[in-house]
């Protein structure tokens, strides 16, 4: 299996954790890992990835490709402006299906069966409000997905940024947008087992337990556990990422 996500400096320690939490947990038999980074990664990160997986691949994004912003378009927030070069991965030289998974998340159960995922499947989006539609569909989260990349794809997708009037949500936006107004059908849900944001423990504590031990993957948007100081509500949370950082 093709494992890639996404960091800067200040994110390897989340990528760390992530491969660290997928090593204990995913049980899948064998997995490739590969970071794409802004290519500014200190000796010490990249040693730190590497002591825990020694084939661990890095990559300079800018080697793969450059995601600009369209005349007139701005994103307010570093962060969403930074996700939005997530979509150079639909750029990498073509090699079957891939898993893509942010830097902030961990997996702490089976991924076996995003095995037999094809191009494009992901969790449905579940945070504190319920699922949003775009384009009459449920949106998709781009936190963890499965695709096939290819030029042709990413140049659709830069166009359609340039063209899109808000972008201000960065990636996950452009994505759900494109993919419901081009290739809807090419689209395949899961459930939200696969990305559990951490938000839900919080806002909707029934549906965090009624998941219960059925839980694969905990996205922590927000503040990151690795950030100071740490966002009130979700100590719990924070030292179960701590186990694997």
């Amino acid at each position: 299996m093709k494992l890639i996500t996404f960091a800067t400096e200040d994110y390897l320690i989340g990528s760390r954790a992530l491969l660290a939490s997928l090593l204990a947990n995913a049980k899948l038999d064998a997995f490739e890992f590969l970071i794409m980074t802004d290519g500014m990664i200190s000796e010490a990160s990249r040693s730190s990835i590497l002591k825990l997986k020694p084939d661990a691949v890095f990559i300079d994004r800018s080697s793969v490709g450059e995601v600009h912003l369209g005349s007139g378009q701005s994103i307010k927030k570093q962060s969403w402006r930074l996700a939005l070069q997530k979509l150079a991965i639909f750029n990498l030289p073509a090699d079957g299906v891939r898993l893509y998974i942010d830097s902030d998340m961990i997996c702490i159960g089976s991924l076996k069966e995003a095995e037999r995922w094809t191009h494009l499947t992901a969790p449905v989006v579940f945070g504190i409000s319920l699922p949003a539609s775009i384009n009459g569909r449920p949106m998709f989260s781009s936190g963890i997905f499965a695709f096939e990349s290819s030029s042709d794809l990413f140049e659709k997708l830069q166009a359609h940024a340039a063209s899109m009037a808000d972008i201000s949500f960065g990636d996950q936006q452009v994505l759900n947008e494109y993919f419901s107004l081009n290739h809807p059908d090419e689209v395949h849900l899961v459930g939200i087992e696969f990305e559990m944001l951490k938000r839900v423990q919080r806002h909707h504590p029934q549906i965090w337990s009624a998941v219960g031990n059925n839980k694969r993957m905990i996205h922590f948007v927000g503040r990151k556990p690795w950030q100071s100081p740490p966002e009130a509500g979700y100590q719990e949370l924070d030292r179960l990422w701590k186990k694997y950082a």
